[in-house]
């Protein structure tokens, strides 16, 4: 019997100028995922300035577009009810509450995010900590 090949794989930092967008999976999207990224987009508001036409663009560059948003969705959750808690909040603060989810959503450890616009940032990352991971059980947006 052959032995079975294995590819290796080299990790490496990459300037974020240099990467590009993967190719589009999808040529639309299914009304009902759309009307949930809408719902995301709604709960995130000004808190990212991306438009919906980018949102969906990116989403249907995945190869699995309904296991994103349910991810997204759950970060709305977790920043609705945090911002629900920690008022009032200005933009800056809505923008480094929305920031920081992205950075753990993307794997990073929590307890290294720079909080420059939340007072008190200790609490607030704790807070956010403990509201990411408890909202994490599947739910509807609504």
């Amino acid at each position: 019997m052959m032995p079975k090949k294995r590819n290796k794989v080299t990790l490496q930092r990459v300037s974020f100028s240099k990467i590009k967008p993967g190719p589009i999976r999808h040529a639309t999207l299914p009304g009902e995922l759309v009307a949930r990224i809408e719902r995301i987009l709604e709960v995130v508001g000004d808190a990212q300035d991306k438009p919906l036409a980018v949102w969906l663009d990116n989403f249907r560059r995945d190869i699995h577009p309904e296991r994103e948003v349910a991810v997204w969705e759950h970060l709305a959750m977790a920043f609705r009810a945090f911002c629900s808690r920690y008022r009032p909040m200005t933009v800056t603060q809505r923008r480094e509450a929305y920031a920081f989810l992205t950075w753990v959503s993307l794997g990073q450890r929590w307890q290294e995010f720079s909080f420059k616009h939340i007072d008190e940032p200790d609490a607030a990352r704790e807070l956010l900590q403990s509201v990411y991971t408890e909202i994490t059980r599947p739910r509807e947006l609504q």
